[in-house]
């Protein structure tokens, strides 16, 4: 006697579409470089679906997460290719980023009026306690 084949049943159905439609999605974001929208158009996904799946499905969510990382690899290729062909902007933005122990660090000073010491009224820190009229007495002193 021959075994009849169990028909599938629409959740198995449904949960084979949707590993289809993840690989797709998958693909779609390595060719957009991980960006959503764009790959979610090419395969004509709505974004809150990519973004349950990333919640709901671990391996998916791993998959896009590796995604973000190649981007930014091919982003940093760009960036030395640029500081190679000796983009001065490029240099500068490498060091700030990762020349900081060194020294390549921007810093602001701030000052008061005419490069004076910025004026700290104590009163302000127990500001918790006083009243809106105290409050608005001491504003209006400055």
């Amino acid at each position: 006697m021959a075994k009849q084949k169990k028909e599938p049943s629409k959740k198995d159905i449904k949960t084979k579409h949707n590993q289809t439609r993840k690989k797709a999605m998958v693909k779609a974001l390595e060719k957009s470089l991980g960006i959503v929208t764009i790959a979610a158009k090419t395969i004509d996904l709505e974004r809150c679906t990519h973004y349950q799946w990333i919640k709901e499905d671990p391996e998916y969510a791993e998959a896009v997460a590796g995604i973000s990382e190649m981007a930014i690899d091919f982003a940093e290729s760009k960036l030395h290719k640029q500081i190679t062909d000796g983009v001065p902007s490029s240099t500068m933005f490498y060091l700030k980023c990762k020349g900081k122990h060194r020294g390549y660090v921007e810093r602001q000073e701030i000052t008061g009026a005419d490069g004076d010491a910025i004026k700290i009224n104590s009163q302000l820190g127990a500001l918790g306690a006083m009243s809106e009229d105290q409050i608005k007495s001491i504003l209006k002193d400055d």
